[in-house]
C-alpha cells in the first residue's frame, strides 16, 4: 500500500496595478489613486507588487516606484 504525503504549498498572488495612458484618462487615474491613499492613509505599494503603465500611465506610475520617496 502506498503512503501519500500531503504537501502544503502556499503561494502568494502577485498583484499588478496597470495604469492606462491616453492623456486625461491617466490624470483621472492619478487623482483617484492619490485620493485613495489620502483617505486610507496607506500607500498603494502596500497593496500591489508592481505598478506600471502605458504612455501617460507610465508617467503617472512614477510616484509609486519602490524606493522612491515623495517630495524629492
Amino acid at each position: 500500500m502506498a503512503h501519500w504525503r500531503t504537501v502544503l504549498v502556499t503561494t502568494r498572488r502577485f498583484q499588478i496595478l496597470a495604469l492606462d495612458g491616453g492623456g486625461y484618462k491617466a490624470m483621472i487615474s492619478a487623482a483617484v489613486l492619490a485620493r485613495l491613499e489620502e483617505d486610507l492613509r496607506m500607500s498603494i505599494l502596500d497593496h500591489f507588487d508592481l505598478v506600471a503603465g502605458t504612455s501617460t500611465g507610465g508617467i503617472i506610475a512614477w510616484p509609486w516606484v519602490p524606493g522612491r520617496r515623495r517630495g524629492r
